[in-house]
């Protein structure tokens, strides 16, 4: 081989994909620090594929099995929180007068909580998906981020606003003595609560359980809630309840056509 005069080179450099932890407005020295503590020699790169290799012929399932179960995970808590909008929906199509911004609130919060359900199972999938592109994985990856973090703030939202109304209604359920309802209302804004707690904190599984809580609470506060026509007995013209009563004839007779239609 000719030692004498140049000769130019290229060399391929093979480094961690995970970059997306670049410090934010780092200069291209600072990148580059970063990018040359990430470089992975051929036998490093070896080394991982055995080891991955080496996990799922010892067992198969389970590193498709634990890569599915947060998916699925979302996807049922997305059904779950798709049917309760739909019940929110049509509870605010049938609301009486004095129901009808707690209805419109609740109905909005559920919508919320459907769209950042969504949003979030999406970004999983975006970030599953990022690993089997190497082109564009770091932006599909980025994505994911954004709209899981999006997801997240739409659900809590919506499952807080949720919360507030349950422990206002257990407020009022114990100024008309209905304590057993109180204290379904109390449990239903506390399975929020913990709902969106273990949204925040990635916590799958608790979150479903007081998900799925969440709807047999609800499911025992339409069993013994007052229906329209004892709430608008409460507040006709001889009625006894803590709201306030009907301003006229014309609109407790209203109220009462949307009572009996409901």
């Amino acid at each position: 081989m000719n030692l004498d005069g140049t000769q130019k080179k290229r060399f391929v450099l093979m480094v961690d994909p995970l970059m997306a932890d670049l410090p934010p407005g780092a200069s291209a020295q600072e990148r580059a620090q970063v990018m040359a503590a990430r470089i992975r020699t051929p036998d490093d790169v070896e080394a991982l594929r055995f080891a991955q290799w080496q996990q799922r012929v010892r067992n198969p399932l389970a590193s498709g099995t634990k890569a599915a179960v947060p998916y699925a995970a979302a996807l049922i808590m997305s059904v779950l929180q798709f049917n309760t909008m739909i019940k929110l929906m049509e509870d605010r199509d049938t609301a009486m007068a004095h129901q009808k911004v707690e209805a419109d609130v609740r109905m909005v919060a559920g919508i919320a909580a459907f769209g950042g359900g969504v949003a979030e199972t999406v970004g999983m999938g975006l970030k599953t998906a990022s690993s089997f592109s190497a082109r564009r994985g770091i932006q599909l990856e980025r994505l994911a981020r954004r709209l899981t973090i999006f997801g997240k703030t739409l659900g809590i939202g919506g499952a807080l606003v949720m919360a507030y109304w349950d422990g206002k209604s257990a407020f009022l359920a114990t100024q008309e003595r209905q304590y057993g309802l109180a204290w379904l209302y109390g449990a239903s804004a506390a399975s929020g609560v913990f709902a969106a707690a273990a949204l925040l904190v990635g916590w799958t599984g608790w979150g479903l359980f007081f998900v799925g809580l969440l709807i047999v609470v609800s499911v025992f506060i339409e069993l013994f809630k007052d229906n329209k026509v004892q709430d608008w007995m409460e507040r006709c013209i001889w009625g006894k309840g803590p709201g306030p009563r009907y301003s006229g004839v014309e609109m407790s007779m209203r109220e009462l056509d949307v009572a009996l239609q409901s």
